[in-house]
């Protein structure tokens, strides 16, 4: 459901048939309704929805698992910085175009960019920039990575 604070993905019950054969059924229809990554440290559900959005599933009782921990600490982080919600959806659409959207593939996870996100606005706010300004702080955002992290990769 997206108008849900936190969306919800509603499962059809199988009736009468396995799971995994539902899922090879499905998958043999076209384009892969969902995919097992079983070698990620919690594995995770691929799925693709009706009108394609992609969505990650993970669910264990472990320690290990943080998903809810994680959750929590991005809602504080968007509450505190609204802002950031539309520069997450930019970054993520871009490197969805560069092919850098999967972390299982060497890509950024959502997580990792909300954070590296908060981490520049705050540090914005600090040196008393403009943090209220998207287009300033998406470019500031590029310009970071160009000047911090690029200045130290020799060729």
């Amino acid at each position: 459901m997206l108008s849900a604070r936190i969306p919800v993905l509603k499962v059809k019950a199988i009736e009468n048939r396995s799971i995994d054969r539902y899922i090879h059924e499905q998958n043999t229809k076209g384009t892969p309704l969902l995919v097992q990554v079983l070698s990620a440290r919690i594995p995770v559900l691929k799925v693709k929805s009706t009108t394609g959005v992609p969505v990650d599933i993970t669910i264990s009782d472990s320690a290990q698992h943080t998903g809810l921990l994680a959750r929590d600490l991005v809602l504080g982080y968007l509450n505190e910085a609204p802002q950031l919600t539309p520069l997450v959806i930019v970054l993520k659409s871009f490197l969805r175009e560069m092919g850098l959207n999967d972390p299982y593939m060497g890509g950024m996870s959502s997580y990792s960019l909300v954070v590296l996100l908060w981490l520049f606005v705050c540090e914005s706010a600090h040196r008393g920039y403009n943090v209220t300004d998207l287009g300033y702080q998406l470019i500031g955002f590029f310009s970071m990575f160009l000047y911090r992290f690029e200045s130290q990769v020799r060729a």
